[in-house]
């Protein structure tokens, strides 16, 4: 019977393609040639989508893989639409095997002490024993005590400003009553000595008018 010389060249071809091992290569070259025709080259693809499946099981020809199996995955619970505690939160999540960690965030004072938040979000796929974090609420956040630093020296400046300029006026006044009052001493200064004049004048008035003489 002669071989096909033509459908043995292609089977080579193919199962070269393919990365089959020797042996299922020789093996497909030598069925090739001796089936004649169409179904002669049939063999060689069937052979290499067998060797592909193979290989994407996790099993190859020669007992060699490079493939890993994947770790076990579990799907993330909702904590935190119930309104759970941390605790029952962290409960839950243990019979999922997975670990709690939990984080305050402040909000409302309703929320205090609830699980509001999570992370990572619920129906999420991770390994066994990730960690999630739970975010429990705070309660209202404390007043900003660097924003009433800043308010109260602001304050405080505004205060000595207001002091200062007060004080600084006040001396302005004292200087210019102290001005003024100094100018009416000179006048009454020259009061007084007209007042000695009169004086002298009366001195003057010390004649008396002459009584008539006697006859």
């Amino acid at each position: 019977m002669a071989l096909d010389g033509l459908n043995a060249a292609a089977a080579a071809a193919i199962l070269n393609q393919a990365k089959v091992d020797p042996a299922t290569k020789t093996r497909g070259v030598i069925v090739s040639a001796f089936v004649p025709g169409p179904l002669g080259l049939a063999v060689p693809v069937i052979m290499a989508r067998n060797a592909a499946k193979r290989r994407g099981g996790g099993g190859g020809t020669g007992g060699t893989t490079d493939s890993k199996p994947a770790p076990s995955l579990v799907t993330v619970p909702d904590v935190s639409a119930g309104r759970l505690s941390a605790k029952d939160a962290s409960a839950r999540l243990r019979t999922f095997r997975l670990v709690a960690i939990e984080a305050q965030t402040y909000g409302d004072d309703a929320d205090q002490s609830i699980v509001v938040g999570q992370d990572p979000q619920p129906g999420a796929l991770v390994p066994l024993d990730s960690e999630v974090t739970v975010f429990i609420g705070a309660g209202v956040p404390p007043p900003d005590t660097e924003d009433q630093d800043l308010d109260q020296d602001l304050t405080n400046k505004m205060n000595k400003l207001a002091q200062d300029s007060t004080k600084l006026i006040s001396d302005k006044l004292d200087a210019i009553q102290q001005t003024l009052s100094g100018g009416a001493g000179t006048t009454g200064a020259t009061g007084t000595t007209g007042a000695s004049g009169a004086t002298g004048t009366t001195g003057g008035t010390a004649s008396r008018p002459m009584k008539p003489a006697t006859p």
